[in-house]
């Protein structure tokens, strides 16, 4: 469980990086907020809305990783045991 919160902690830093240096204007100005997320987004062909969504996944997929895991190591566990 510990790794799983330090994951999701690495990945909201990287998000964050991610949205502080991505853009052209550097900050946590509206500026720089607004090129942060225009940025993020444009890797997928996107813009500010898509921004979101890509720099929400890292984290998303650590949480999903976390909580998923140990469910599915338990059912091979009893699988094998019976």
């Amino acid at each position: 469980m510990l790794a799983g919160a330090l994951g999701v902690g690495v990945g909201g830093v990287a998000s964050f990086a991610a949205l502080f240096f991505g853009g052209s204007v550097v900050g946590l100005s509206a500026a720089g907020i607004t090129s942060g997320l225009a940025a993020a987004g444009a890797v997928v062909g996107g813009g500010m809305a898509a921004g979101v969504a890509v720099l929400a996944i890292a984290t998303a997929l650590q949480v999903t990783k976390t909580l998923l895991f140990p469910l599915r190591c338990q059912t091979f566990r009893l699988r094998r045991t019976f």
